[in-house]
C-alpha cells in the first residue's frame, strides 16, 4: 500500500491485461487505462506476457488489431492470429 497524503492506493505489480493493440509488427498489452504491461514481437514473447499478467474477463482490442497491415504486420489478420496463438501457448 502506498499513502500519498489524500488516499491509500494499492499498486499491483502484475495487472490483468484488458486491452491489446498492434504496433510495429508486434502486440502491446495494457492493464488498465494507459498502463502498458508489455510488448511482444513473437508469439512466444506475447505468451510470456499473458502468462505473467493474466487476462481480464473481457479484453478489448484497438482498431490497430483490425488494420494490422498498417502497423507492421503482413496482413490484417496476423495480429489476431498472433494474439489467439499466444493465449493458447500461455496456458491461461
Amino acid at each position: 500500500m502506498a499513502y500519498n497524503g489524500h488516499m491509500m492506493m494499492r499498486k499491483r505489480e502484475n495487472m490483468l491485461i484488458d486491452f491489446v493493440g498492434a504496433q510495429d509488427g508486434g502486440l502491446v498489452f495494457f492493464g488498465g487505462v494507459a498502463n502498458p504491461v508489455g510488448f511482444g514481437s513473437t508469439v512466444e514473447e506475447c505468451a510470456l506476457i499473458i502468462a505473467k499478467n493474466g487476462l481480464a474477463s473481457e479484453v478489448s482490442g484497438s482498431s490497430s488489431m483490425d488494420f494490422a497491415s498498417e502497423y507492421g504486420f503482413e496482413s490484417d489478420d496476423d495480429a489476431m492470429f498472433m494474439f489467439r496463438n499466444a493465449i493458447k501457448l500461455s496456458g491461461v
